[in-house]
C-alpha cells in the first residue's frame, strides 16, 4: 500500500485507469460504484485528485479486471483491507 496517497505515480496510474473505464462506462456509473461525486471522477481522470485507499479498494471490488501498478507491484484487494468501525 502506498504510504502517501497523493504520490504522483499513484495519481497518474489511477488517472490512466479511470480514463480506460470512461471508455466503457459513464462517469455517473463510476461515481456510483466508487461512492464519490461525478466531478471527482473527472478530477481523478485529469490527475487533480488522488484516490483514497477506500476508493481504490472499491474500484478493485467493482471491476474484476481493474488493476493498479505501483512501483513495480500490482496492487490487489489484500493491499487495501476494509476499514472497521471499532478502531482496529
Amino acid at each position: 500500500m502506498p504510504k502517501n496517497p497523493s504520490d504522483p505515480e499513484l495519481k497518474a496510474e489511477f488517472s490512466a485507469r479511470i480514463k480506460e473505464l470512461l471508455t466503457r462506462f459513464a462517469a455517473k456509473d463510476l461515481a456510483i460504484a466508487l461512492r464519490v461525486e461525478r466531478q471527482m471522477i473527472y478530477n481523478y481522470r485529469d490527475g487533480k485528485n488522488s484516490p483514497s485507499s477506500e476508493v481504490i479498494r472499491r474500484a478493485l471490488e467493482a471491476w474484476p479486471g481493474f488493476s493498479l501498478s505501483y512501483r513495480g507491484k500490482v496492487l490487489t484487494l489484500q493491499d487495501f483491507p476494509k476499514e472497521t468501525n471499532d478502531g482496529s
